[in-house]
């Protein structure tokens, strides 16, 4: 009877062993066909805006930056800017316009970062960005006097960043949610972000005063003309930066 008991025994327990090991390999394989659809997934969204980063980029190419800054000025639709005030900033010129209804209202020299001539890519590479922006937010109260922020990383930057792996699917869909709806895009990623238009400072006087170029990818202004620019425009207000 004990031998009979005890080989019951062994076979209920093995039962249950041979169903749970059953049941645990369909759990792991589901798993597994879960994680593979997923990656398929996202592998076929970063195929697509790969194809859109090669379409922009071939296009942009072939455009001048005299004739972007025209269509700039020309196609800003009133929803973008209701009191049509535009921003233009020329890198290589080291100059800032202030655009009201149309008409040059402002204009003034800038200093940039010592690596100006590059296009930012990444947090921390301390460049200066291109392409088009708006302005995210303002600050009265900076580091630098007043701040307003631009809206870097767009959508453009986010591609480029896609194509090489900088960023997530996931990241790239938030800061393109956030370019559609004309909010601060995610300023944490490793695109980096906080760059605006700001003053000197006192800290900065005498960079400013020799023109060296000191910030860390931001463009700075005079603290009278920063306060001038910071009364002027409004939160949306599109921002070119150009080579």
């Amino acid at each position: 009877m004990k031998t009979v008991y005890i080989m019951k025994y062994f076979k209920t327990t093995f039962s249950v062993l041979f169903i749970m090991s059953l049941f645990s390999f369909s759990s792991n394989h589901l798993k597994i066909a879960q994680a593979d659809e997923a990656l398929k997934f996202q592998n076929n969204i970063k195929d697509k805006e790969r194809q859109r980063i090669e379409s922009d980029i071939s296009v942009k190419s072939n455009i001048s930056s005299a004739l972007i800054v025209k269509q700039f000025l020309r196609k800003i639709s009133i929803e973008e800017s209701k009191e049509d005030i535009k921003i233009v900033v020329y890198k290589s010129n080291k100059l800032i316009e202030v655009y009201k209804n149309g008409n040059l209202n402002f204009s003034q020299n800038i200093l940039l970062s010592p690596f100006w001539r590059e296009k930012k890519e990444m947090r921390g590479d301390k460049k200066t960005p291109e392409g088009k922006y708006y302005v995210c937010c303002k600050k009265n109260k900076s580091k630098y006097n007043y701040f307003i922020g631009i809206s870097y990383p767009n959508d453009l930057d986010a591609l480029y960043a896609l194509k090489k792996d900088l960023i997530s699917v996931k990241e790239f869909i938030s800061i393109d949610k956030a370019i559609k709806e004309r909010k601060k895009p995610p300023w944490n990623t490793k695109l980096g972000g906080y760059i605006g238009i700001h003053g000197t400072g006192k800290d900065k006087e005498f960079e400013s005063k020799w023109k060296i170029n000191w910030t860390d990818g931001c463009i700075a202004i005079s603290d009278d003309a920063m306060e001038k620019v910071y009364n002027i425009v409004e939160i949306g207000t599109p921002v070119m930066i150009l080579p």
